[in-house]
């Protein structure tokens, strides 16, 4: 699944800086195991984005910390 051509909406307000992001799910199996890659693209080329850039990488580590928990404690419970 690839989203492009969205709009960016925070509490903060809009992004400091212009931006045409993409963003790929991919999901792939090999026998029994399935992994999910995620690719986001579209930051500026300057330094203006490295904060939100950041940002973005600690929410996907986060985002995918609470998934293998979730997956972990649905497999001991089953």
């Amino acid at each position: 699944m690839v989203l492009s051509d969205y709009l960016y909406h925070a509490k903060t307000g809009p992004l400091p800086f212009d931006a045409d992001f993409v963003t790929e799910f991919l999901v792939s199996t090999q026998g029994e195991s399935t992994s999910l890659k995620v690719t986001q693209d579209g930051f500026p080329a300057g330094s203006e984005g490295d904060e939100y850039y950041a940002g973005c990488q600690k929410g996907w580590l986060d985002t995918f910390a609470g998934i293998r928990r979730y997956l972990v404690e649905s497999s001991d419970s089953a």
